[in-house]
């Protein structure tokens, strides 16, 4: 398998490494941390980034499990995809497939302020009609619509990737914006991959639905 480090590799392995420094310290006993820290009069000050980086990993940790013991399931139905014009030949375009069928399935969790956070695992035909995995995470601030029961949300995913025209089917970190038009139980939702580096790859917006169960 030929493989090439990408930034997108270096940037995720680099936030793994720095999460398991942070981790480790953390669990250092506390004599410890204060003999090899500075001393300010008389007590050790420990690393300002440690207490950081172990406070937003709990805070990662915590989502999670609340998203998972709370929220609500869902369904997701994937549909439709298509390419942009300026991205990809009129060629390209009618070789891609753009019925990106697909099934997954997730959690939902909506606070009081009407943030929707959840995690989710779908699967679906890629450009190239071969499977498409992805799991990970999704916040939307939603609005309502007066009394009609109708609402917009705006919000990201961060998820991690598999595709076998990428880093064949090695697992990757994307991020996109996500939008949503429906009900809270029934939602219409889009996403969009930005065009990268140069054309022909990203510039892509995909359809999909969303089913909740409360």
């Amino acid at each position: 398998m030929k493989f090439t480090a990408s930034p997108s590799v270096l940037a995720s392995l680099a936030v793994a490494a720095t999460l398991s420094i942070a981790e480790t310290a953390a669990a250092q006993p506390a004599d410890a941390m204060q003999t090899a820290s500075p001393v300010y009069g008389t007590e050790a000050a420990p690393p300002a980034d440690v207490g950081g980086f172990d406070d937003s990993l709990n805070a990662a940790r915590e989502i999670v499990a609340r998203i998972a013991n709370d929220g609500v399931w869902d369904v997701y139905v994937s549909g439709r995809a298509w390419h942009g014009r300026n991205s990809y030949t009129k060629e390209e375009r009618d070789r891609f497939n753009e019925h990106a069928w697909g099934l997954g399935f997730g959690k939902t969790l909506r606070d009081s302020r009407g943030i929707e956070q959840s995690l989710f695992a779908l699967g679906l035909k890629d450009s190239n009609s071969r499977p498409q995995w992805a799991a990970g995470y999704l916040r939307q601030w939603i609005w309502p619509v007066a009394d009609a029961g109708v609402e917009f949300g705006l919000g990201f995913s961060a998820m991690m990737m598999s595709r076998k025209d990428v880093f064949d089917r090695v697992p990757f970190p994307m991020a996109a914006p996500i939008a949503s038009v429906g009900t809270r139980r029934v939602k219409l939702m889009a996403t969009w991959v930005p065009p990268f580096a140069r054309k022909g790859i990203g510039d892509v917006l995909l359809l999909f639905g969303r089913i909740s169960f409360d």
